[in-house]
């Protein structure tokens, strides 16, 4: 019987001991399983599609909660600011007054678990993407409008959303209502111009440093906060920045296109019939298939960006100086690489804060300051297809690609055309124009480009949307190249640009009848689409002069044809006016819209060709139109 007790004393203990060590072995196995989850929930989630997943990283700005949290703070005097400099001393000082610990008291919304936060009721779901830095300074009521922008319409993650504010008044609440992560950066006052430009420097050196030096972000996207994007923006974001990897030519991806405006991408065109006498088409909102078109540009187009920590820390960083416009640094560090772009743009700057993408669509109420002008891609419909389909990849702006299966092609099959005017000639066709340039500052651009209203020389001196000495843009329903003289295209293709262009290669029946290539070739266009010039009654729109039974209202007047008579020798021939000047630069703003418009003396005031709008109207102004049959 001693033995038996013994016996089961003993295996009593083993299991006992057991027991301990199973259960010391699960709680391991546990915490290991725990940590996992964290350092995969802590990490961003895009990853280039052409490169290796990344291994999971601290989450974006774990580094400086650790760094602020090991900061010794006196407390002992409140009423100082307390400075927490970056090691590099260019950095702009970051202050918070008066807090123990600042990221608990401006970041509260940093650790904020993703259940928590909003899900955009137009999706059910989040769009990947990098994380977004939204830079915004006393603007609160545009920050929201772009916040719900990003939210509603892009599906963006709110989780990766951040607001650097800089301004004199919080822009916090504004943060927590969509649940965004928000963080105050104090730069120096601002007591001037030149103040202001150093204060915008400062912090947005401060951002990039921010996310790419003491978080490791490997891409970030950088956006304005008076922006608006397209449905697709960070569709399209993501797919350029995934080409970063295996092409190191390429600096930045941006969502804006300087030269984005309806009546030269087409929207706005409403059953405008082909020059053939083909079937009528409706481009107004898919802009004759223009959202599929990409570019690369030696200029940096900012207004809704993305790079990445490559870029910065090998270019950006090195080129940065004080007290000059941050864009300007960027653009100049910017030397030998190129950014993509979009033909139709995927963003739009400015405008009142309570307007959406529906007020910036291409409709007969279209506000008429600049959102009725920018030309956006607004479709989603187009959107989800294309993105998802190869072509969406963008792999052909890898930069041999874009040589070998966009620019060489384009090259060897376009017109050559002698003067710009002379694309009115043609409808869906590709050509080029040599212009007399000896280099991408040379003001010969500007020249060019102002006879339609279409920007030129920007940020450094570089003209937008420059490629090796060349730029492509739309015009009467056409896409153009621009080619100056220092191209190397020109010194490989200019052997084919000898004989001028001569209308009766395409139509023999027409008679030149003017001293200019410009009249002829508009008086042309205009015969052939049988467009009528009507001169309307005061206060009326364009839309309304050329209103026709049985027809929408907006059918009858295209922004695009409007370029056809905002020129005096046209209107001098068709409509018998007896002179012309430009607008006198009035404060109205809705008066410039209605150009060209006509006087009781028989004098017609035309305008940039920016401003070209069918819906503007004004009390007391007759405008004149170019009305579709």
């Amino acid at each position: 019987a001693l033995v038996d007790i013994t016996m089961v004393t003993t295996l009593v203990k083993k299991i006992m001991i057991g027991m301990v060590l199973g259960l010391v072995c699960y709680c391991a196995l546990v915490m290991v399983l725990f940590n996992r989850n964290d350092e995969r929930e802590s990490s961003s989630s895009f990853s280039p599609n052409n490169s290796p997943s990344a291994p999971p990283k601290v989450g974006a700005f774990d580094t400086f909660l650790q760094r602020y949290e090991n900061t010794q703070v006196d407390q002992d005097n409140d009423s100082e600011d307390h400075d927490f400099t970056d090691i590099d001393d260019q950095v702009a000082v970051l202050r918070i007054p008066n807090v123990t610990n600042p990221l608990h008291q401006h970041n509260d919304k940093l650790h904020s678990p993703l259940d928590d936060v909003l899900v955009p009721a137009s999706s059910g779901k989040h769009t990947d993407h990098p994380v977004i830095a939204i830079i915004t300074s006393d603007r609160q009521p545009h920050l929201k409008r772009l916040l719900r922008n990003l939210v509603d319409d892009c599906a963006a993650n709110p989780a990766k959303i951040y607001v650097l504010d800089d301004g004199e008044s919080s822009a916090k609440e504004v943060a927590d209502e969509f649940g965004v992560h928000y963080h105050f950066f104090h730069a120096n006052e601002a007591n001037n111009h030149h103040d202001r430009i150093a204060h915008m420097n400062e912090h947005y050196r401060a951002v990039f440093g921010y996310f790419f030096e003491d978080n490791k972000q490997e891409y970030a996207i950088f956006l304005e906060d008076d922006l608006l994007l397209s449905q697709d923006a960070l569709l399209y974001l993501n797919a350029g920045l995934s080409l970063m990897p295996s092409d190191p030519s390429i600096y930045c991806v941006s969502t804006w296109n300087d030269n984005s405006f309806r009546w030269n991408m087409g929207q706005g065109m409403h059953e405008t019939r082909l020059m053939a006498g083909e079937t009528s088409v409706d481009i107004d909102h898919h802009v004759g298939g223009r959202e599929r078109q990409f570019f690369r540009e030696e200029h940096f187009g900012g207004l809704g960006w993305g790079t990445s920590r490559e870029v910065y820390l090998s270019k950006i960083k090195p080129a940065w100086r004080s007290h000059v416009a941050w864009d300007i640094v960027v653009q100049d560090a910017s030397a030998g690489v190129e950014c993509i772009f979009p033909e139709v743009a995927r963003s739009y700057h400015n405008g009142p804060s309570e307007w959406t993408l529906s007020d910036i669509a291409p409709t007969t109420t279209s506000p008429l300051e600049q959102g009725g002008l920018i030309a956006m891609a607004l479709n989603m419909e187009f959107s989800s297809d294309f993105w998802q389909s190869p072509e969406g990849k963008l792999e052909y702006l890898h930069k041999d690609r874009y040589e070998s299966d966009v620019m060489q092609p384009y090259l060897t099959q376009a017109t050559f055309i002698q003067d710009s005017s002379q694309a009115a000639y043609f409808f869906n066709e590709s050509l080029v124009v040599v212009l007399a340039a000896s280099s991408n500052a040379d003001q010969i651009w500007s020249v060019e480009f102002d006879k339609f209203g279409l920007w030129a020389v920007g940020n450094g001196n570089v003209v937008r949307g420059v490629h090796r000495g060349s730029v492509f843009t739309r015009l009467f329903g056409n896409t153009i190249l621009f080619v100056g003289q220092h191209s190397p295209y020109y010194k490989e293709h200019s052997a084919r640009w000898k004989v001028p262009f001569d209308i009766k290669s395409i139509d023999a029946s027409f008679a030149l009848n003017s001293n200019t290539l410009r009249q002829d070739a508009y008086i042309y266009r205009i015969q052939k689409e049988s467009i009528s010039v009507e001169i309307g009654k005061e206060g009326q729109s364009c839309f309304e002069v050329c209103k026709k039974e049985q027809r929408p209202l907006s059918a009858g007047c295209s922004d695009v044809m409007l370029q056809l008579v905002n020129d005096c020798d046209v209107l001098k021939k068709l409509v018998h006016a007896k002179s012309c000047h430009r607008h006198n630069g009035e404060p109205s703003l809705v008066r410039k819209f209605t150009t060209p418009y006509w006087s009781s003396d028989s004098t017609v005031t035309l305008n940039h060709g920016l401003y070209l709008n069918c819906a503007a109207s004004h009390l007391g102004v007759s405008r004149v139109c170019p009305c579709l049959p």
